[in-house]
């Protein structure tokens, strides 16, 4: 298995059933593939927790999945994990109760590559170790966040990319702004989907 169909696994979704006896799996994104018997040590282990996976379908602990919706403290919490070696403040903030609605990997991927182009080695090979800063909030229905590095490292070109596909699918407005003398940052604005709706389920 390739690096990449390994991370893709989940995101592109697979079916496990019985059939003829025999635990099977398939892939839910290329129905051309052969359907697979699923190895009796793999069975072992999903029959192991299959009564917690029917507690999480049908239990009175369930939670209901709303496709679009974005847990961002749950988001951030990822962007701490990955860079949990490097020296990363994030903080933030919305009303209680408040639905943000938009693309989580779009959202993901631009802290991501900020981040990184934070990082990047300079032209000597030594490697930074800026603080940064990620602050984020939701203000009527819009997701704000203020992204920069202590040492100014992030170049904007270096992150041009990333930058432009967050503008074309989220219709994001983001700028770098830079004053001579003082320090320089991302200013980013992305319009939520749900029009500010409230939970109340």
């Amino acid at each position: 298995m390739t690096d990449s169909q390994h991370t893709q696994l989940f995101k592109k979704g697979i079916w496990i059933k019985e059939q003829q006896g025999s635990l099977t799996m398939g892939s839910l994104a290329d129905d051309t593939q052969p359907v697979m018997k699923v190895p009796d040590d793999l069975c072992g282990r999903i029959y192991a927790f299959e009564s917690e996976m029917i507690d999480a379908l049908y239990g009175e602990k369930r939670q209901t999945f709303y496709p679009g919706r974005i847990d961002m403290e749950k988001l951030l919490a990822q962007i701490e994990k990955q860079f949990a070696g490097t020296r990363l403040r994030v903080s933030f903030s919305a009303p209680p109760g408040t639905v943000f609605k938009s693309d989580y990997d779009t959202i993901f991927t631009l802290l991501e590559k900020l981040v990184e182009s934070s990082l990047m080695t300079d032209a000597s090979g030594k490697r930074p170790n800026p603080l940064i800063y990620i602050n984020a909030s939701i203000l009527d229905n819009h997701l704000c966040i203020i992204y920069r590095d202590s040492d100014m490292v992030s170049d904007p070109s270096a992150v041009k990319a990333v930058i432009d596909r967050a503008k074309t699918r989220l219709g994001a407005e983001i700028d770098y702004k830079s004053t001579p003398g003082q320090k320089s940052y991302y200013d980013i604005m992305i319009p939520g989907g749900g029009g500010g709706v409230r939970d109340e389920e």
